[in-house]
């Protein structure tokens, strides 16, 4: 078979990240298998690029140009999903293989055979941006080979590591040649910033070999440790030798011997965590090469006792919790903004009977890449391409009428039913007559969810963005809400019965709720209640937006503009302002808050008043400060410029209070 015959070939490494999250990975060993087999004549292609869309949009970007052939190389966290992915591959035949497997794989499938030791470099499987990524073997003259190709093809500073022949042991040996061979192209790679960085173990970088790697001009190196009994003293050993020899290292390690995600034995775990803290207390600052949930369970099993906070395995842990809160709350509260229509779902909430992996190829087929399946409990794993995350990882989700009006507690309160409605506007209409901040509504620790029930802009279920499926296997928009179809059916009809229902401003408001009195300043109220949380939590953290003197003037209480009426002045308040600003008096304090930003602003007290009477009487403003305050009709008119001045300099620096300029204000133009 001629070059000209080969068959064309695309491969793909997939491969889960520390949150669950499955999708192509940039693997040096995938590519030296595939520059063997272009080496030998065949066309093949790496797809790296990140996936879009649901697995179906994954399958028509990886036939498109219809190759001969696509291999998947997979490892077992990601198997399931290879497999679906296959099934979806039409118009050109799928192998799915582990990583051991794929050099076996693509010469069944180009019927070549591969050129051994090709670099993926001079082949082009992989470009001089992605070397940071993968690196390059640890092998005498074809390391030289391949840095001295990136040098001259480098266009940004690069660290390259450096890793072994055998991907078996992790760590290289220093070679008397290959850091000879280093050392003669120093000066090369520090005109191209192309930094390498040996993979060594602990017990490998001796006081000679450190010496070595110092005069061959390497000045960094990663030491591959692995969670194992005397590991600690390794470390320490090392670390001795690198400062001798002025390198500095980062550490990384391996937990053995814990099984596979949902194979874990107890007994394993227990031993694994205690062999972890025990290097964390030696090296805080090693970096762990294992996945968050694995992570938990060690932690459960006090891996990190005696173990600082700042250590590198802790803060990915907090990182990890961080990310699970900030999926539930995206799930459950919306908040896609201007965020474009995806040809998947970004979220699925899954509450049926059934476990969700029992239908992991419809969710797969539904939910986009860089979405979410929510689900009730903890432990599903990785449903297909997107981790399942548990609902409550953002707190207990509750109805709003259950939380306890005084004490609500954290979590998510949710607008499920007519029950809820009616509480939150009773809690509305108190802020809104006699300025009282319900907790349930005003406090930081609870999140609210479905506010679009009330008629607030931005469903989370508008145009499928969101589907929910119920205990019964009925898919809706979110609970209680319209039933769009079942568990099962395409996406493109379910969201096909949602653009039949007729436009009510929420894609899942529940059928056959009585309707409500209209409550044209229901905006502000929420508004306003997002402030006095966000305010509250910037006070806990000791980051109030106002100093502690402007503070300590008035009567210390919380006031809001527009609720039990104006702050400043004695006209009825407007029902609405710009989405999001707020008017806040604490103590003495006067700040102006923009929630969709997060900016705060603190005015003196007279630019304050100005600002809401420009915001609460508009054209009427004028008119307003010319027969209560005594100006005349040119003072008025430009007392209001300047406020709308102050407004408009506002920039959007999240929770850092400005001032605006007041210095051209003559007092005896202010109200």
């Amino acid at each position: 078979m001629t070059p000209q015959q080969r068959t064309a070939v695309r491969a793909v490494r997939l491969h889960a990240d520390a949150d669950g999250r499955i999708g192509p990975a940039t693997d040096l060993a995938t590519a030296e298998c595939l520059a063997g087999q272009a080496a030998a004549g065949a066309r093949v292609h790496l797809h790296t690029a990140a996936f879009t869309g649901p697995l179906t949009e994954w399958a028509h970007t990886l036939g498109r140009g219809a190759p001969g052939g696509v291999v998947l190389a997979a490892d077992a966290p990601a198997r399931p999903l290879a497999d679906l992915l296959a099934d979806r591959l039409t118009g050109c035949p799928a192998v799915v293989c582990g990583p051991d497997g794929l050099a076996g794989a693509l010469a069944r499938v180009t019927g070549a055979s591969p050129a051994p030791g090709a670099s993926p470099y001079a082949a082009r499987v992989l470009t001089p941006a992605q070397a940071g990524l993968a690196g390059v073997r640890a092998r005498a003259e074809d390391t030289l080979a391949d840095l001295e190709l990136l040098a001259r093809r480098a266009t940004r500073p690069t660290e390259v590591a450096l890793r072994p022949v055998s991907a078996g042991d992790g760590t290289w040996a220093p070679e008397g040649d290959l850091v000879a061979g280093l050392g003669g192209l120093a000066d090369r790679l520090a005109r191209a910033r192309l930094v390498p960085r040996p993979r060594l173990s602990p017990a490998e970088l001796t006081p000679a070999a450190a010496e070595a790697l110092a005069a061959a001009g390497i000045t960094r190196a990663t030491l591959a440790a692995t969670a194992r009994a005397g590991e600690e003293h390794r470390l320490r050993a090392a670390f001795s030798a690198a400062s001798a020899a002025g390198l500095t290292c980062a550490v990384e390690f391996t937990v053995p011997g814990v099984g596979g995600e949902s194979g874990r034995r107890p007994d394993a775990l227990g031993a694994a965590a205690e062999q972890v803290a025990r290097l964390l207390r030696a090296c805080p600052d090693a970096v762990p090469d294992a996945s968050a949930a694995l992570l938990a369970a060690l932690a459960a099993r006090a891996a990190f006792a005696g173990v600082p906070p700042h250590a590198a395995a802790a803060a990915e842990l907090r990182r990890h919790r961080r990310t699970l809160r900030a999926f539930a709350h995206r799930a459950l509260v919306g908040g896609y903004g201007a965020t474009a229509i995806s040809a998947g779902a970004h979220d699925l909430w899954w509450e049926h009977s059934e476990p969700v992996a029992a239908h992991a190829g419809w969710a797969a087929d539904v939910v986009a890449a860089g979405g979410t399946v929510l689900t009730p409990a903890e432990g599903a794993g990785t449903v297909a391409h997107a981790p399942a995350v548990p609902a409550d990882a953002a707190g207990p989700v509750r109805g709003y009428a259950e939380a306890d009006p005084r004490e609500p507690g954290p979590g998510v309160l949710l607008i499920r039913t007519e029950a809820d409605r009616d509480a939150l506007l009773a809690d509305a209409d108190a802020a809104r007559r006699r300025g009282a901040l319900p907790a349930r509504l005003f406090d930081p620790a609870p999140m609210l969810a479905g506010l679009c029930r009330l008629g607030r802009e931005g469903c989370p279920a508008e145009r499928g963005r969101r589907l929910y499926v119920d205990p019964r296997g009925r898919v809706r928009g979110g609970p209680h809400g319209p039933v769009l179809g079942k568990v099962g059916e395409p996406l493109e009809e379910l969201r096909a019965a949602l653009r039949e229902r007729p436009t009510t401003g929420c894609a899942c408001r529940p059928p056959g709720w009585e309707p409500t009195s209209p409550r044209p300043w229901l905006d502000r109220v929420l508004d306003a209640a997002r402030s006095v949380a966000a305010l509250r939590a910037a006070d806990a953290r000791g980051e109030h937006p106002a100093p502690a003197p402007a503070r300590s003037g008035g009567d210390g209480t919380l006031a809001v503009s527009g609720l039990g009426g104006a702050l400043g002045h004695t006209a009825a308040p407007a029902p609405r302002w710009p989405a999001g600003l707020v008017l806040l008096r604490d103590g003495g304090a006067h700040l102006l808050h923009h929630g969709p930003s997060g900016t705060w602003a603190s005015l003196p007290a007279p630019l304050a008043e100005l600002v809401e009477v420009h915001l609460d009487l508009g054209p009427a403003a004028a008119d307003h400060l010319a027969r209560h305050h005594a100006m005349s009709a040119e003072a008025a008119a430009a007392a209001l410029e300047r406020a709308a001045a102050a407004l408009a300099r506002l920039t959007p620096s999240p929770m850092h209070a400005t001032t605006p300029d007041t210095s051209s204000t003559d007092g005896g133009d202010q109200p």
